[in-house]
């Protein structure tokens, strides 16, 4: 295998992105905790064929999400209980179809 070949192959190892339910609040916390000050990629699978993606970034000190939504480029920042009243997001983690799409 030549360097090229195998800088590939490390790439394509360390790289790939990582799609799975989230499966509840904390969940979510953990994984938009800030680490070097980037939100994370997530998207509502609607009609198992659509997609709503977002970005999404938790501060633990404040308690509060801050979620962009890509398909209006809208901002939202909520506490964690506003985020059932005032998003379809805990819906979506009930159902399933809140899905991680990122990198961990």
């Amino acid at each position: 295998m030549s360097t090229f070949q195998a800088q590939q192959k490390n790439n394509m190892t360390y790289n790939r992105t990582q799609n799975f339910p989230v499966t509840s609040i904390e969940h979510l916390k953990e994984l938009s905790l800030q680490r070097n000050g980037e939100a994370k990629e997530y998207f509502i699978l609607l009609s198992g064929i659509c997609r709503s993606s977002k970005r999404i970034l938790y501060y633990p000190d404040e308690d509060k999400f801050w979620i962009l939504n890509w398909i209006d480029d809208s901002e939202q920042e909520l506490r964690t209980e506003e985020l059932e009243a005032k998003t379809n997001i805990v819906k979506h983690m009930k159902d399933g179809t809140f899905i991680f799409d990122d990198y961990l």
